[in-house]
């Protein structure tokens, strides 16, 4: 087994990384869920699902 441990510079740009905000967004937000829903039928009509 190879152990690869990330350098201080791979933690640098690790951390540059951040947005210091979450990715996640509530389920009761209802503009969130209305703005996700809309995006998924946007993503739809663009995309053959059949493929």
């Amino acid at each position: 087994m190879c152990l690869i441990f990330p350098t201080d510079g791979d933690m640098a740009a690790i951390n540059a990384l951040d947005k210091a905000a979450s990715s996640f967004f509530s389920h009761y937000d209802l503009a969130m869920v209305e703005w996700f829903v809309k995006m998924v039928e946007k993503r739809r009509t663009k995309h053959d699902s059949r493929k």
